[in-house]
């Protein structure tokens, strides 16, 4: 599939998913709103128990179900389709908690303007060790010059999935959002995908935007669940050779000590869980 960029007048297009207390979500739509730089559109699927009160200039999407965030930017991205969206137009993937500076949209589409090629960008980066399975958070920027985020011997880049941007023909070749594995590391595989796509990453700094959940210290049980087994199975069936039989061994040597200590009850079972191949809920029937 060929990419062209030419540099031409795009439309911006943001797609929020909102799941929880409607406070969160309304401020969210507020710094849109406030933005020097106006999106085209701003379409916002619910998720949520009780349906999301109507907006002015925001359209509402209400699936059947609650698949998972990755699942409602893809329902978002079909819904541009009736919008009449261009390939070139950028579109913005947003969590509903992620808080836009003034000049944050402005500032991306002028860099937009300026590299017109296809690329998935955010104003966040980070990498995963593959040695450690540990994965790092850092603003970095490459107005200076430093290209995209590049892969090393023992680690791989990617960009968080809180605020991310491409043109809509790039989210077409990288066929969405991943919807699976639920709630964490989907940001990673997305940045696996672009690789094998050979969609660069670029962290734009300059682009300010605030989200209050990169700060968690502490993570519930669910959340810890979460962070295990889909870490795991990204190590274990996405990362390059020959880091993936590396963790096939590592996965199931940490799960055997973690069955044995009491306290470590959730990452085993988080483990156990990665063998089996588990997906989705951790709950589900």
């Amino acid at each position: 599939m060929h990419i062209s960029m030419p540099h031409s007048s795009r439309a911006l297009r943001v797609l929020v998913v909102h799941y929880g207390d409607p406070p969160t979500t309304q401020s969210a739509l507020a710094a849109l709103q406030a933005s020097t730089r106006q999106p085209e559109s701003v379409l916002v699927v619910d998720h949520a128990a009780e349906p999301f009160p109507e907006q002015d200039g925001v359209e509402l999407i209400r699936p059947k179900g609650n698949a998972g965030y990755g699942a409602g930017i893809n329902i978002g991205l079909g819904a541009l389709l009736g919008h009449g969206v261009s390939e070139n137009d950028i579109v913005v993937a947003m969590n509903n908690d992620a808080i836009v500076s003034p000049h944050a949209l402005a500032d991306l589409m002028e860099w937009w303007e300026a590299h017109p090629q296809p690329a998935l960008a955010g104003p966040v980066g980070g990498a995963v060790n593959l040695l450690t399975g540990r994965s790092h958070i850092a603003r970095q920027s490459d107005r200076a010059g430093n290209g995209p985020l590049r892969a090393t011997l023992h680690t791989v880049p990617y960009l968080h999935g809180s605020f991310l941007a491409a043109p809509y023909a790039v989210w077409s070749k990288l066929k969405g959002f991943p919807e699976q594995p639920f709630l964490y590391w989907e940001d990673v595989l997305l940045a696996a995908r672009a690789e094998a796509c050979r969609v660069p990453l670029h962290v734009l700094s300059q682009v300010a935007v605030e989200h209050p959940r990169d700060a968690l210290a502490q993570p519930s049980d669910d959340q810890l669940y979460y962070l295990v087994r889909n870490g795991a199975r990204f190590l274990e069936r996405a990362t390059p050779l020959p880091w993936r039989p590396w963790w096939w061994v590592m996965n199931r040597l940490r799960y055997q000590y973690h069955a044995h200590q009491p306290r470590h009850r959730t990452v085993a079972a988080a483990l156990r869980d990665t063998l089996a191949n588990k997906v989705g809920r951790r709950h589900a029937r």
